[in-house]
């Protein structure tokens, strides 16, 4: 891989290089030093550092830190921001990769909820499966993982009264409840009246029978 910059130059005219992949700053510094003939003990040599935190660096095995970075750009001319940045974005790919293994290990978890409701209501799109149905799932109830999902989302939907004659399915009453709380951030209300709420209960079972939105409005018109 070789140094390039690319997009609309930054401040002082030079461009911002982008890699095409998430891959350890050791790539580009081991390429930098091949191109000026350099070899790692001299490269010690000349910033400071011991030759085995520099072979170490360029193998990936220890992160580039930032004070690191400076020192790159003053012994080498390559800004830090490109050494920061490839840092970054290694370390984030490897993460990101994790989960992802991770997440495979949910995937029946999140075959429960009601797919077809949250792609009617664009939280998830038709065809998504695997660990990114899992992501996209865990973001729309705003949660790190199932547990935190259970423990979360089993108290909130435990404040609701719940049928005796019938199942509940749990997954389909706390999709319902997150997509009415997303609902409901986006409303303009009028300050809570204890007195108009409990005259609205009779009929909020009716409304229950409503798909969101239009229980959401009616809602809205009755308050």
């Amino acid at each position: 891989m070789s140094l390039r910059t690319t997009g609309a130059p930054a401040a002082g005219g030079r461009r911002r290089w982008s890699p095409d992949e998430a891959l350890p700053p050791g790539y580009l510094l081991r390429d930098e030093l091949n191109a000026r003939s350099i070899s790692q003990a001299e490269l010690a040599m000349r910033t400071g550092l011991s030759p085995k935190h520099i072979n170490q660096v360029i193998n990936g095995i220890v992160p580039l830190s930032a004070e690191v970075a400076l020192v790159l750009e003053r012994v080498l001319g390559v800004p830090s921001h490109i050494w920061n940045g490839m840092e970054a974005a290694f370390r984030d790919a490897q993460v990101r990769q994790a989960t992802e293994d991770r997440f495979r290990g949910y995937i029946e978890w999140a075959r429960k909820f009601p797919i077809a409701e949250l792609v009617k209501y664009n939280k998830i799109a038709a065809g998504d499966d695997g660990p990114v149905l899992v992501g996209k799932l865990l973001a729309f109830f705003g949660v790190a993982d199932p547990e935190a999902f259970a423990e979360l989302w089993n108290e909130r939907s435990a404040a609701f009264r719940r049928t005796t004659q019938h199942k509940v399915d749990f997954y389909a009453t706390a999709t319902w409840l997150r997509l009415a709380e997303l609902a409901a951030a986006e409303m303009t209300l009028k300050p809570f009246d204890a007195k108009a709420f409990a005259n609205l209960l009779p009929g909020l079972r009716e409304l229950t029978r409503l798909p969101l939105t239009e229980a959401l409005h009616e809602l809205q018109q009755q308050a």
